[in-house]
């Protein structure tokens, strides 16, 4: 595969990263009890157990779009790398493939897990409060492996136009300490699905840049 096939794909998978996740906070927006982070939060089994209940049809269909949000960025973080590696850093690159194997395992992991007790509520099972801790557990950690991605992949991304530098730059030194603040503060930040806009400019950012580079070939 050459490196402006790789550009191309990258661009259009980004896009679709994008959209799919565009999609999703809408739908958030039409759903407010189904915005996937108030099942990432540490409640009681009874209050999980209510917030599941209200929102099945809009969670199962966030979820389906989170799913596809999920394939595309696994792809456009895949493609990325390779399109970046070269001799002297391709130790780095392929180190960088860990954490987003990690964060691909852990998010599906997590919108399958919902799923599962929503299944369990719905035939009278309980959900453990154990159950509820692991998953707010697992979400911070998916978070922050999204973070180590975007860190490394940031220090190989192209800079040669001012747009490109922005966006490398802003993965650098802005993304880490916003998102780390975020996150250790989860219990008081709120659930707005807004929560999800940098990723959706990141992801159209990224198709744009990527696009630009495979035109000029």
């Amino acid at each position: 595969m050459t490196v402006m096939q790789n550009y191309k794909y990258i661009s259009y998978l980004a896009f679709f990263t994008a959209t799919s996740m565009l999609v999703m906070v809408l739908l958030m927006f039409l759903y407010p009890n189904a915005v996937t982070l108030r099942f990432e939060q540490v409640v009681s089994s009874s209050e999980m157990t209510s917030r599941l209940l209200e929102s099945e049809g809009p969670l199962r269909l966030i979820t389906t779009f989170d799913n596809l949000f999920l394939v595309f960025a696994f792809l456009t973080f895949v493609f990325i790398a390779n399109s970046q590696k070269n001799d002297s850093n391709k130790i780095v690159i392929y180190a960088s493939l860990v954490p987003i194997f990690v964060f691909f395992y852990l998010d599906l992991y997590e919108n399958h897990h919902i799923i599962a007790m929503l299944a369990a509520v719905k035939s009278g099972l309980p959900i453990t409060q154990e159950e509820i801790n692991l998953q707010s557990v697992l979400s911070l950690i998916k978070f922050h492996g999204g973070n180590v991605i975007y860190l490394m992949l940031g220090f190989f991304l192209p800079k040669d136009t001012k747009l490109e530098k922005i966006f490398r730059y802003t993965l650098l030194f802005i993304l880490l300490p916003v998102s780390i603040i975020r996150y250790t503060y989860q219990d008081l930040v709120g659930t707005s699905p807004l929560n999800f806009a940098p990723m959706i400019i990141g992801f159209y950012a990224a198709s744009y840049i990527f696009y630009l580079r495979f035109k000029k070939r």
